[in-house]
């Protein structure tokens, strides 16, 4: 007797459970019987999807090169669970938490292969768009990718991916964009295909998209597929799936860091520099990216010169590249005015990916028209360890301080300094001077902007 009103009590329990659960409405109710049908479709359209294999999710040779690089991912949409029906499928299922849970199995794909990651937030919290590209920037970033989830009909599922503004701003982002695209298309195989694969963000909004704007590396944002699809949903509300995706990112990422990662590094003038030349001849290395992989090959500097690219203060001007030593110069053709300027190079190494373009800054000052020099003590022992302090000050031809930060190159005929290029402040720069191991005159040379000014220090 005793059992069978234990049993009565847990069936009247759990009629109440269940009477409680149909009555209770969904975040998300569609009354709209037109949707409702075409929801019905596309689900029953399913059968259109390709069956996936199984997959091992090995981390291939290729992926070493990924080695040291440093990713920010970006999962889009977080702390949005307030907002009804916002980026949200047939079921209820939030973008936010499958874009998540994708960069998480990406992470964990990229940490493996000896990638450094960092993701734009930690859990499920806002994070405005000019925040995410700061955490990119100040953490010098090499790759920045927004990963998001698409909405349109539901019949519509494809991949697509986004770069920043026109083709030829920056054909790095381009290359990133291509090897995503193709690495998550070819992992998920969903059952639509999009003609124009890689899209402008000035479709969307004339500055492009605000996540993209201002970074300062390779960067795309991919939309993998459309969760309001139902079937798609549903799918991505599976681990594996999802896994398979982020898998798709990952052998992106590792073909991309494959083909290199080239970078034009500026040699002349010094990045930060002063200078007096008004047409300088201005000089960079071409770093394909592979030079130091030790493979038949790898020593050369193999690049597509038709694409070598230098602009001065945001203009073209016309560049050569010599392959031998791999440098790409270009004489600046009209006067420079006084003041801070701006130079980048860019070119394509033959594998085809091109460098993503730094903003170097030098400034064209003044020359020097009078520079003094003093030394103390005047007279220091031999190899004891002690230092001379070289104090220099220079002025410009019309009699006013250097400007700040210019640039003091000082050269000695024996011994060493703690630095041999220091800058000035209000005028005046402090250099040391390591004494010689041997007695005798030493020669000390300061050169500035065009001027130069020795003068002597004995070593007893």
């Amino acid at each position: 007797m005793k059992r069978i009103r234990v049993l009565l009590i847990a069936a009247v329990l759990a009629f109440v459970f269940l009477l409680s659960s149909c009555v209770r409405q969904p975040k998300y109710v569609i009354t709209d019987q037109k949707r409702l049908d075409q929801l019905g479709k596309a689900w029953k359209n399913r059968d259109k999807f390709p069956k996936l294999n199984q997959l091992d999710y090995h981390i291939p040779l290729y992926a070493r090169y990924l080695k040291g690089v440093k990713i920010c991912l970006d999962p889009g949409h977080g702390g949005d669970a307030h907002k009804p029906r916002y980026k949200r499928g047939p079921t209820d299922y939030r973008e936010a938490v499958m874009n998540w849970r994708v960069a998480n199995h990406l992470k964990g794909f990229l940490e493996q292969a000896g990638a450094l990651v960092k993701l734009t937030r930690d859990g499920d919290e806002f994070v405005s768009l000019k925040d995410r590209v700061r955490i990119a920037n100040e953490w010098g970033a090499d790759i920045f990718i927004s990963m998001h989830h698409n909405a349109a009909s539901p019949s519509v599922n494809r991949t697509g991916t986004w770069f920043h503004l026109q083709p030829d701003f920056q054909p790095s982002n381009l290359d990133l964009a291509r090897y995503i695209q193709h690495g998550v298309a070819d992992a998920i195989r969903l059952p639509g295909v999009d003609g124009v694969p890689l899209k402008s963000d000035q479709l969307m909004y004339d500055t492009g998209f605000g996540v993209l704007r201002g970074l300062d590396m390779a960067a795309c944002l991919c939309e993998a597929s459309f969760f309001t699809n139902p079937y798609e949903e549903y799918r991505l509300k599976k681990d594996w799936y999802l896994k398979r995706e982020a898998y798709g990112y990952f052998l992106g990422l590792a073909r991309y860091a494959w083909g290199g990662l080239p970078r034009a590094i500026l040699i002349h003038p010094a990045p930060g520099s002063s200078i007096v030349e008004r047409n300088p001849l201005v000089k960079f290395r071409a770093d394909t990216g592979y030079r130091n992989r030790k493979y038949w090959g790898s020593s050369k500097h193999w690049i597509l010169s038709d694409s070598v690219m230098v602009k001065i203060d945001g203009e073209k001007i016309p560049a050569d590249f010599d392959p031998k030593p791999g440098v790409i110069s270009a004489r600046v053709p009209e006067s420079l005015s006084l003041g801070e300027h701006e130079l980048e190079a860019g070119f394509r190494n033959h594998i085809g990916n091109y460098s993503h373009p730094k903003i170097y800054r030098f400034s064209v000052e003044k020359p020097v028209g009078k520079m003094t020099v003093s030394i103390y003590p005047e007279s220091i022992p031999a190899g004891s360890g002690s230092m001379a302090m070289i104090r220099v000050r220079a002025w410009d031809e019309d009699g006013r301080p250097v400007p700040d930060g210019t640039v003091i190159e000082l050269e000695s005929s024996s011994g060493r300094f703690v630095e041999d290029s220091v800058k000035a402040e209000n005028g005046e720069a402090v250099g040391y001077l390591f004494a010689p191991e041997t007695p005798g005159g030493v020669t000390i040379t300061s050169s500035c902007l065009g001027q130069s000014l020795s003068t002597s220090l004995e070593v007893e």
